[in-house]
């Protein structure tokens, strides 16, 4: 593969900028110090237990092959509503 030019390498680091920055911004942060809020005490006297709690509550797998998916849930079917009859109806 050639090298690649400036202008491609610039477009690169724009298009991860502008990705890094939508990333920050779904987690209610930024990349200006002064406008991230500061962590909770769990973040910070339990960093990894933050994280569970971070990825459950969205629905999130933090470990195992679908670490980062949507968990998976096992629920029922849903029940089917009787058809209406004329009967039913009056």
């Amino acid at each position: 593969m050639p090298e690649p030019t400036a202008d491609e390498v610039a477009a690169l680091a724009r298009r991860t900028a502008e990705r890094v920055v939508k990333v920050l911004d779904k987690l209610g942060r930024s990349l200006d110090p002064e406008m991230d809020a500061p962590p909770d005490s769990l973040e910070v006297d339990h960093p990894a237990l933050a994280g569970c709690y971070g990825t459950a509550a969205p629905g999130i797998d933090l470990l195992g092959e679908r670490a980062g998916q949507p968990t998976l849930r096992d629920a029922p079917p849903p029940r089917r509503l009787p058809e209406s009859t004329p009967e039913m109806l009056g």
